[in-house]
């Protein structure tokens, strides 16, 4: 019979709703009935999505304790990696590079439990500023919290999303003006350092 569409199918989540987080290997059995054409995704058969975690990144020019002349910075590079309980790396996220407005965000990530976590590494610092001299903080209503590198991963979230700010020390500039002492409104030209 060609309207018989017993059997059993497969149902494969694609992908989710935006802030959600889709489990895109599992495949769930459904069975239908002979003469039955409907069925419903309930109780144990229900599809779940749990909410994705959300990672915000903003990386600045200058310290969260200067007002003066802060703004964002484009062109810094950052590697999400999911890090099992005893800091070993589980899986790494393609990195992203900030731009516009020097933000970059991991989005729809799983919730983790079983003390993994997720860290983030800077992995290519913007010109003019130190290599190897990243301040992140966390940031909630206002309140600027510093996190610490474990062995050059900054462990930032695991089940909840989370707002962070970052800042490297930028590289030193040095000017050397040299004067006639006895003419001061003469420079003297030609002189080597």
């Amino acid at each position: 019979d060609s309207d018989d569409m017993s059997g059993t199918f497969y149902i494969q989540e694609l992908s989710a709703t935006d802030n959600y987080y889709a489990d895109l290997e599992t495949a769930t059995a459904v069975t239908l009935k002979p003469d039955v054409h409907n069925t419903d995704l309930t109780g144990e058969n229900a599809i779940v999505n749990e909410k994705g975690v959300v990672i915000t990144l903003t990386k600045y020019n200058k310290p969260y304790a200067v007002t003066e002349g802060r703004g964002t910075l484009d062109g810094a590079e950052f590697t999400l990696y999911h890090m099992s309980a005893n800091g070993k790396v589980l899986e790494t996220f393609p990195a992203q590079t900030t731009k516009n407005g020097g933000q970059v965000q991991f989005v729809n990530l799983p919730q983790l439990k079983d003390d993994e976590y997720y860290a983030i590494q800077e992995t290519v610092t913007p010109d003019g500023y130190l290599k190897d001299s990243l301040e992140l903080y966390t940031v909630a209503n206002g309140t600027y919290t510093p996190i610490t590198a474990e062995n050059g991963y900054f462990p930032v979230a695991t089940d909840k999303d989370v707002t962070l700010a970052a800042y490297n020390t930028p590289l030193g500039k040095i000017a050397i003006l040299k004067y006639d002492y006895i003419n001061t409104d003469e420079k003297p030209e030609g002189a080597t350092f």
